[in-house]
């Protein structure tokens, strides 16, 4: 006898998947421009970051701050310094040029000035006047970033000379030359917003003298953020440097002469 397994109970169909509604299709396309989105605005805002950080150097150099119809007497890239550039400045006093600019860097017992004469143009502070630097980004200076910029007669004998001092955190001082810690010729201090903080933005600083070299105008970034009413004498001179135990590098200059 021939013996058959017995049948196998039926089963029941395997179900399948059920298919994607519009819903659902919807919010998959919906994560998926999401996504997209998402890497879009990422990589916006990196390169808003770095266009932020390179923008001080796609500006135009020339200061709002300078008035219309005001002529430039010299203009100056100090990271690319020609003959010119070191017959401009006096490097006798602890001053020097390399490749990312003027450097200025003063030991702790003493400040370094770095005095400027415009070449080929003496009388050049003889009327009104705009005398604008660069300075590098902060992280390129190896010491306290604190710049220095002076103007008028430094010896007292034919003016008043004024210093103005402001540094990486954006705090100033502007006082009769020399500045002393025990306030003799302090005139003002503070602290400015119209500086970068940034330690990768670069930052300017200015200073506008009226045609009888009796009103003074300090700008941080073409800001206004200091005066002064005082006698700079005939021919005012023009200094940059550092105070005593900081340092500054200056990329470039601009003097400009007016009525």
């Amino acid at each position: 006898m021939i013996y058959y397994p017995p049948p196998m109970a039926p089963q029941p169909p395997t179900p399948s998947a059920p298919p994607i509604g519009a819903a659902e299709q919807e919010r998959a396309s919906g994560r998926r421009y999401q996504l997209i989105f998402g890497s879009i605005f990422a990589a916006l805002t990196v390169l808003a970051l770095l266009l932020a950080a390179i923008a001080p150097d796609l500006r135009p150099h020339t200061s709002q701050s300078l008035p219309a119809g005001w002529t430039p007497a010299y203009e100056g890239n100090l990271t690319a310094a020609t003959a010119t550039d070191f017959e401009a400045w006096d490097l006798t006093n602890g001053c020097l040029f390399y490749s990312d600019g003027l450097h200025a860097e003063a030991p702790d017992s003493d400040s370094v000035t770095c005095a400027f004469t415009p070449p080929g143009s003496s009388s050049a502070t003889g009327q009104g006047f705009y005398f604008e630097v660069g300075l590098a980004p902060a992280w390129q200076v190896p010491m306290f970033q604190r710049a220095l910029l002076l103007v008028g007669d430094p010896t007292g004998q034919s003016g008043t000379a004024l210093t103005f001092e402001i540094g990486q955190d954006g705090s100033y001082t502007l006082c009769d030359n020399p500045c002393s810690a025990t306030g003799r010729g302090f005139r003002e201090s503070g602290g400015t917003a119209a500086w970068h903080g940034d330690a990768y933005v670069a930052n300017t600083i200015a200073v506008k003298v009226s045609a009888d070299h009796t009103h003074e105008t300090i700008y941080v970034n073409g800001q206004q953020v200091a005066t002064a009413l005082v006698d700079l004498g005939a021919q005012p001179a023009l200094a940059v440097g550092a105070p005593s135990g900081s340092g500054a590098i200056f990329t470039r200059v601009t003097l400009a002469t007016g009525q």
